[in-house]
């Protein structure tokens, strides 16, 4: 199973100068936990809801700041980890787990394509799971 398959290619995203406000009107719209960060169609950062939390609130900045002050990682739009659609899921549950993330962009080229998140890749993890059980108890009987 590739990344493409359980991608969610409705990605909620914001510019660098997006106030935070908005960026976390945008999250609960939209019921997600992350916004990617783009310019244009290339994704340069992710901010979470935690980021919104840790890095905006608990500094006392205002309401108008822009996001580029709450992303992800050690600086501003520093190391932004993507990974392909093609991929396969184990791998990027893998990379998930290297890199100490809950989500990861899905680029092609520098396009951004859709999110993948720990959750979208255990639920898939599990039903194939669940699928290779339900096979090895019809075998056994």
């Amino acid at each position: 199973m590739r990344v493409r398959d359980v991608m969610n290619t409705a990605v909620a995203t914001a510019t660098a100068g997006t106030a935070i406000s908005e960026v976390a009107k945008l999250m609960a719209d939209r019921d997600v936990g992350a916004v990617v960060i783009v310019e244009g169609a290339k994704p340069v950062g992710i901010v979470t809801d935690r980021d919104l939390v840790v890095d905006h609130l608990a500094k006392g900045h205002t309401h108008d700041h822009p996001v580029r002050e709450a992303v992800s990682g050690r600086g501003p739009f520093a190391d932004l980890v993507t990974i392909r659609p093609d991929l396969d899921v184990l791998e990027a549950a893998q990379a998930l787990g290297r890199h100490q993330v809950g989500r990861l962009p899905v680029v092609e080229g520098d396009r951004l394509v859709g999110i993948v998140s720990a959750g979208d890749l255990t639920k898939q993890l599990r039903k194939a799971l669940d699928g290779l059980l339900a096979e090895g108890e019809k075998a056994e009987q």
